[in-house]
């Protein structure tokens, strides 16, 4: 950082100052974040803790080695339900600055680990559309939606390391299609690192006349695809609902789907993986010995989970209201159907859950039966 003088500090640039973005550096600087090598270590010791635990509930050890089918790198495909509504859910345009962003907390599993931060979709665009980009992550941003941007803060260190770790941690690709996206040799190798990670797309097309190149047009054909040319775009109705809030429930409904572990995310070591086959089959024989299983569905987003991944859900951080004179959304988020994925991250549970109606207020929160 350069400071020239207290003009010159406090000076907006775009939706920032250098001052604001110094204090953010320092701020990521006093945080950081474990090195893999630091949260592979951390991991092996989870693993080998978890192990020994194992072995005083088996009589003989090692227990019965169970041959796992390698998993192949690909999307869940769904066949997705474009959100309709009776009475008109229209959009509303915001304007968002880093002004007031903070350095996100250091996230760790239910045994200490380190995880990477998920993201509910990435963005990838080439930067002659970077105003209209813009524009719709701001609007996607303020439904409670985390969305990767490379100019909002998230880029760090080498650019193709924090594209793949961007790519590896996010469950959806939002392609901003254009045919200079397709003329640029970084987008399409971003576009085909995501198809070797198993990532489903959405395309955003923002340009008429679209000649769809023979590395894209696979993808292309079977996601969905949406016309967005400019910022009113965002608010053509369909089926009663304003554009923007059909895509934002593209992109939650699609990333629910997909099936994250939060250590597959990393490149692991041959140690790492015997031990976490090793806990595999122990964990299957205790089960396999107690005549149980233990797997339970979440009653929540209906995925199995046991003790050992209890992360990976969603709730709704308030409450629903509305579906008389206005359309009835969830006030955190604007999703419209009253059991949509949730917002922000969670536990699993396993508890009946029953709609609850606050007298009161006139709002509705699901709640343990």
């Amino acid at each position: 950082f350069r400071f020239l003088d207290k003009e010159q500090v406090y000076k907006k640039v775009y939706d920032s100052t250098p001052i604001n973005d110094f204090l953010f550096e320092v701020s990521k600087s006093l945080n950081p974040r474990p090195i893999q090598t630091e949260r592979e270590k951390l991991y092996i010791n989870s693993l080998q803790q978890r192990i020994d635990d194992c072995k005083k509930k088996l009589k003989n050890w090692p227990p019965p080695h169970r041959k796992r089918e390698k998993k192949e790198l690909k999307p869940v495909k769904i066949e997705f339900k474009p959100p309709k509504a009776d009475i008109e859910f229209s959009n509303i345009h915001y304007t968002v600055t880093r002004m007031g962003f903070t350095v996100p907390k250091s996230l760790y599993d239910n045994f200490g680990v380190p995880i990477r931060e998920k993201f509910d979709a990435m963005i990838s665009y080439q930067w002659a559309n970077q105003k209209l980009v813009r524009n719709i992550f701001e609007d996607l941003h303020m439904k409670n939606l985390l969305i990767w941007f490379d100019i909002w803060g998230y880029m760090e260190g080498c650019t193709y390391d924090a594209m793949a770790t961007a790519i590896e941690s996010s469950k959806v690709i939002l392609v901003f299609l254009s045919n200079k996206y397709q003329e640029s040799a970084n987008c399409q190798l971003e576009f085909k690192y995501a198809v070797a990670r198993g990532k489903p797309f959405i395309f955003i097309l923002v340009e008429d006349n679209l000649n769809i190149e023979p590395w894209i047009k696979e993808h292309y054909e079977e996601s969905l695809r949406f016309e967005i040319k400019n910022l009113e775009d965002e608010d053509i109705l369909d089926n009663g609902v304003a554009r923007l809030h059909v895509i934002a429930q593209a992109i939650r409904d699609i990333g629910s789907a997909q099936i994250v572990n939060d250590h597959d995310q990393y490149e692991l070591s041959d140690e790492t993986i015997i031990l976490k086959e090793m806990l595999e089959d122990a964990l299957d024989e205790i089960d396999r010995q107690s005549n149980t299983s233990r797997f339970r569905q979440c009653t929540r987003c209906k995925q199995q989970f046991d003790d050992n991944n209890l992360i990976g859900c969603r709730k709704h951080s308030a409450y629903y209201l509305g579906g008389t004179i206005m359309a009835g959304r969830w006030v955190c988020c604007g999703q419209l159907e009253k059991d949509s994925v949730g917002c922000v991250n969670t536990n699993h549970i396993d508890v009946n859950r029953e709609w609850f109606l606050n007298q009161d207020y006139g709002t509705y929160t699901w709640e343990p039966a």
